[in-house]
C-alpha cells in the first residue's frame, strides 16, 4: 500500500486540509503530499477514521465474564449505519495467538446497529473482525471492507487493519497467520456491558464507500490541456464517439515531460482504492490492491520512477508499466479529486515521432496477477471465515486486454509527439 508520495501530486483544497488536521489519521502512518490547487474538490490519502469517541482508559485489571460482540457498521466517510446486506464475520486465535482464517468463530448478518454477535467469548482472546456490506452508498458503488483487531479486555484499543499485519506463522496444509500491529489507525476501545447477557462493545467499525463508475470523470492533461477524458466509467464511450480518445497530439516540450491522470467525482462523500484484503482458498492472505495502467508504442521510453513493467508476453508491440495507487477519500460533504503525475522520459525514443499511451484505472486487483498484465473485473470468491466481500466488481467497465501484441480496450488513450 506503499505508494511513493514523490511521484504523486494530489490536489486538495483549503477546507481538505483543515478537516484533515481535525481528526484523519494517515494511513501507515505515512506521510503525505498535500499541495494547494487550482483544481476544484479536495482529496487525500490514507485512512478516514474520526478520532475515536470512546475514552482511552488504562486496561482493567478485572476479568470479565465471557460475553457475546456487539458492534455497529458505519460508512467511514459520510459516518452513517450501515445494516443492510451486511455482514460481521470473527475469527479468534488459538491459544498460541495464532490465527488459521479458514476457520470461522462467528458470523452474522448485521440488521440493526448496534447488534450482538452469536457466540461467547473470553477475555483476554485476541480477535480479528471482517464487517462488509454488498448495499449502495449514495452515489456510490459497494463499500471496500474493514478489518479489525483487539485483544478482548476492558481498555484495549481497537485497531484498523492494514495488509503488513499479517505475519505467517505456517503454511501447511495452510496458511496460519500471527498478527502484529505497527502504526495502524486506533478506532475505539474495548468496553464491557454486564447483565443477563453481557457484552464486549467494540463500538463503530467501519466500511469505506467507493465511488460509482457513473459519475465521475477521468482525464489525461499536458501542461494544463486535457488531451483525453471520459466521464462515465460504467458505459465509457465506443470508438464512434472517441471521447476516451480525442486523439489531440500534443508535442513534448523536451525529453523529460509529466504528464498527470486526473480523477473527479461528481458527488460527495466517496472513495477510491483502499486495499480488499483477501483470504484465499489456501487461507493465504492477499491484498488486492488499485492500479494505474499505462502502454506505448514507444519502445525506448525510460520506465516511470517508482513504477514497475508489466511482465505481459502477449504485449511485444508496446511496452507497459502500472503502479499501485490509493487509497483516496475526501472528507465528509466534499467530492474526490485526484491528480497523478506520470513522468515521460523520452531520452531514447525517436525525435518528432507520434507515440500513442493508453491508460487503465482498475481497483480490486491481485498483485501478482497484474503484474502478469491479467486484469479482473470482478471480485476474488470469499473462502474461510469471510462470509463475502463489500465488492463484486470493479467500478470500471474496461481492463487492461491485449490484442495482436497491442493493448485493446483502453480507458482512456492519446497521441504524444516528442520533441527533436
Amino acid at each position: 500500500m506503499n505508494v511513493k508520495m514523490e511521484h504523486i501530486v494530489i490536489i486538495i483544497a483549503l477546507l481538505a486540509i483543515l478537516a484533515f488536521a481535525t481528526g484523519y489519521v494517515s494511513y501507515n502512518n505515512t506521510t503525505h503530499t498535500i499541495q494547494l490547487g487550482t483544481v476544484p474538490g479536495s482529496s487525500t490519502q490514507g485512512n478516514p477514521f474520526p478520532t475515536p469517541t470512546q475514552t482511552q482508559t488504562t486496561p482493567s485489571s478485572t476479568t470479565e465474564l465471557p460475553a457475546q460482540l456487539e458492534l455497529e457498521i458505519t460508512d467511514g466517510i459520510a459516518y452513517t449505519d450501515v445494516a443492510t446486506s451486511a455482514y460481521v464475520d470473527v475469527c479468534k486465535a488459538d491459544i498460541n495467538g495464532v490465527f488459521n482464517f479458514l476457520q470461522p468463530f462467528d458470523s452474522k448478518a448485521q440488521s440493526a446497529n448496534p447488534q450482538a454477535m452469536n457466540s461467547m467469548i473470553s477475555d483476554g482472546s485476541p480477535i480479528v473482525v471482517h464487517v462488509s456490506s454488498q448495499a449502495t452508498p449514495t452515489n456510490g458503488a459497494g463499500y471496500y471492507d474493514g478489518w479489525y483487531y483487539t485483544v478482548l479486555h476492558v481498555g484495549n484499543p481497537i485497531y484498523a487493519m492494514s495488509p503488513n499485519d499479517f505475519q505467517v506463522a505456517g503454511s501447511s496444509p495452510s496458511y496460519t497467520y500471527t498478527i502484529s500491529i505497527g502504526n495502524d489507525p486506533i478506532i475505539g476501545y474495548v468496553s464491557y456491558t454486564s447483565g443477563t447477557t453481557p457484552y464486549w462493545n467494540l463500538g463503530k467499525l467501519y466500511i469505506e464507500p467507493r465511488l460509482a463508475g457513473a459519475s465521475f470523470t477521468e482525464s489525461v492533461t499536458y501542461q494544463g490541456t486535457t488531451l483525453c477524458n471520459v466521464t462515465d466509467g460504467v458505459t465509457w464511450e465506443n470508438a464512434t464517439v472517441s471521447q476516451h480518445k480525442l486523439n489531440v497530439n500534443a508535442t513534448l516540450a523536451s525529453r523529460n515531460e509529466n504528464i498527470a491522470f486526473n480523477l473527479f467525482a461528481s458527488y460527495a462523500n466517496l472513495g477510491f482504492g483502499f486495499p480488499m484484503i483477501t483470504v484465499q482458498s489456501s487461507g493465504q492472505i492477499v491484498a488486492y490492491d488499485s492500479y494505474l495502467i499505462m502502454t506505448t508504442n514507444m519502445l525506448g521510453i525510460t520506465a516511470p520512477t517508482g513504477w514497475s513493467s508489466l511482465g505481459d508476453t502477449t504485449l511485444y508491440a508496446e511496452k507497459g508499466f502500472f503502479l499501485q495507487v490509493g487509497p483516496y477519500f475526501a472528507p465528509k460533504g466534499q467530492k474526490l479529486t485526484v491528480s497523478l503525475t506520470i513522468p515521460i522520459q523520452s531520452q531514447n525514443a525517436q525525435g518528432s515521432t507520434q507515440y500513442v499511451f493508453k491508460f487503465w484505472i482498475v481497483d480490486c486487483q491481485s498483485p501478482t496477477a497484474v503484474q502478469l498484465g491479467t486484469v479482473s473485473t470482478t471480485a476474488p470468491t470469499a473462502y474461510g471465515f469471510l462470509t463475502q466481500y463489500g465488492l463484486t466488481s470493479i467500478v470500471e467497465n474496461m481492463a487492461y486486454t491485449t490484442s495482436s501484441g497491442s493493448s485493446a480496450s483502453s480507458q482512456l488513450e492519446t497521441w504524444l509527439t516528442t520533441s527533436t
